[in-house]
């Protein structure tokens, strides 16, 4: 009897932890303002799960873009933007993290040379994405965004 407790504590915490994720990826590619940037920063703050925390970098990386003051601006960047090369150097087999990171590098202004992974980023993706365990919605997401940014970009 208390390993079935056991068990069904797992599957609820296991299934808990599903949900948060796919809440912090669909919040994540609603971010349209800085009050969506701020509800998703706390939404996200103390989660403890190594799959979020790209997701996590890119929206600290994404405060750059409301701060008024540019050196604020570029700290916001470069502490990302460091954090997310060392999470893709920690998890190289972490299909979220190479997408998010092509996501921000699609975006970024060309000034700030952060471009340098797109194309090794979308094809690492595009090999990876049929074996990653994620819902199939969101690997159609992923599969839209980045036929976009090959369009955009001409990759």
């Amino acid at each position: 009897m208390r390993w079935l407790a056991v068990i069904g504590f797992y599957l609820v915490s296991l299934l808990t932890l599903a949900n948060s994720l796919n809440d912090v990826r669909n919040s994540f590619h609603s971010i349209a303002s800085e009050q969506d940037l701020n509800e998703f920063l706390k939404m996200v703050e103390g989660l403890d799960d190594a799959l979020i925390v790209p997701y996590q970098l890119a929206a600290s990386m994404q405060r750059a873009e409301y701060a008024a003051n540019p050196f604020k601006k570029l700290k916001y960047f470069n502490e990302g933007k460091e954090q997310l090369e060392a999470y893709i150097i920690s998890h190289p087999n972490n299909i979220e993290g190479y997408y998010v990171r092509l996501l921000i590098q699609s975006e970024v202004p060309a000034f700030l040379g952060y471009k340098d992974n797109m194309k090794s980023d979308i094809n690492f993706v595009i090999e990876h994405i049929e074996e990653a365990e994620l819902p199939d919605t969101y690997k159609q997401l992923m599969k839209a965004n980045i036929t976009k940014i090959r369009q955009n970009h001409k990759l």
